[in-house]
C-alpha cells in the first residue's frame, strides 16, 4: 500500500524466511518498478494474471496489509529483517563448512576454509551501506573541511616521508587506493619502499605483497634509503671502511620498524587476500 517505503526497504526476496513472503515481496518488487500499486487487492490480480496466484493465500495478504507496520516503521523492521536474514545464512555457511571438514573429498583444508571465509566476508559486505544522500554526503564533507581547518598545515593522514606528496594529498587515508606508474627503472619500488619504511618507524603496521623483489632485497633498498650508500654498493660489495658506520647506522634505524614483507613470486589472488587478513587480526 506504500510503494514508496519498498524503495527504502533494501530487501531482497531471499532475506525472508517464510516462502510466501519471498514471493510476495518479489513480486511487490516488480509492480514497484513498473509504478503500480501494492495493495493485497491489487497483488493477488497480478499474481493471478502471472499465473502463480496459487503461490499465496488472498485472505492472508489481506490480513498482512491490516496489520502491517505504518510507512514510518518500514527502516526499523525491514533492518530487523535483514539482520535475521545475516545470521540464517551465516548458519548456513558454517553448516557447509562443517559438512565439507567432516567429507573434504579431496578438497585441502586451506581452499575449504578461503571458501568458507570469502563467503562470510561477501555476507558483511553485502550488508554494508553505500547509498547516501546529498545532505549527508555534504555534512561529511563538511565535517571534513572543518577538521582541515582545525589541523591546518598538519599532514592529517598518515605521512608518506616526501614533502610534497605530503603536501598535496595529505598522507595517507583510510579507504585510499594509489597507483604508481611510470617506465621501468624510473624509482617506484625504491619510492614505495621508502614511504613503507617511513611509515613502519611511525609505529603503524604496513604490508608489502612483493611478487618481484625478495625481502632480502627490499631490506637492502631500506637500508640504502637510511644510511645514504648506494644500492649498487651494497650488491657490489664496493663501498669504503668508512661507509661501514654508516650502514650500521641505517640498519639501527630500521630495526623495529612494523613492516611485513610477503614475497613469494607471482602470488594468487587468493594467497595475497588471505595474508592480508592475517596481517589486520593479527597486527
Amino acid at each position: 500500500n506504500y510503494p514508496e517505503a519498498i524503495g527504502r526497504s533494501n530487501l531482497e526476496p531471499g532475506d525472508f524466511f517464510r516462502r510466501d513472503h519471498s514471493v510476495l515481496w518479489g513480486e511487490m518488487l516488480k509492480l514497484e518498478a513498473t509504478g503500480k500499486p501494492c495493495d493485497a487487492v491489487y497483488l493477488g490480480e497480478w499474481m493471478t494474471t502471472q499465473g502463480i496466484g496459487n503461490r499465496a493465500d488472498h485472505a492472508y495478504m489481506i490480513e498482512l496489509q491490516a496489520n502491517g507496520f505504518t510507512v514510518a516503521r518500514v527502516t526499523e523492521h525491514a533492518a530487523l529483517i535483514r539482520e535475521r536474514a545475516a545470521m540464517r545464512r551465516a548458519i548456513d555457511i558454517g553448516d557447509a563448512l562443517i559438512g565439507k571438514c567432516m567429507n573434504p573429498d579431496g578438497e585441502e583444508s586451506v581452499a575449504i576454509l578461503d571458501d568458507a571465509i570469502r563467503e562470510l566476508m561477501q555476507l558483511t559486505k553485502s550488508r554494508m551501506g553505500y547509498e547516501h544522500t546529498l545532505e549527508q554526503a555534504l555534512g561529511e564533507a563538511w565535517r571534513d573541511a572543518e577538521d582541515a581547518y582545525a589541523h591546518k598545515g598538519e599532514v592529517r593522514g598518515v605521512p608518506y616521508g616526501f614533502t610534497r606528496p605530503d603536501k598535496r594529498l595529505g598522507g595517507a587515508h583510510g579507504g585510499d587506493l594509489i597507483f604508481i606508474g611510470a617506465r621501468p627503472s624510473m624509482g617506484k619500488t625504491a619510492l614505495l619502499v621508502n614511504c613503507a619504511f617511513h611509515q613502519g618507524g611511525l609505529g603503524i603496521p604496513v604490508g608489502i605483497i612483493s611478487g618481484e623483489q625478495s625481502a632480502r632485497q627490499l631490506a637492502s633498498r631500506g637500508i640504502s634509503g637510511e644510511s645514504g650508500v648506494a644500492a649498487e654498493k651494497l650488491r657490489s660489495g664496493d663501498f669504503t671502511a668508512e661507509e661501514w658506520p654508516q650502514l650500521s647506522a641505517g640498519m639501527r634505524k630500521l630495526i623495529g620498524r612494523s613492516v611485513f614483507i610477503y614475497d613469494r613470486s607471482a602470488p594468487t589472488l587468493d594467497e595475497v587476500v588471505r595474508t592480508i587478513r592475517r596481517w589486520k587480526q593479527e597486527h
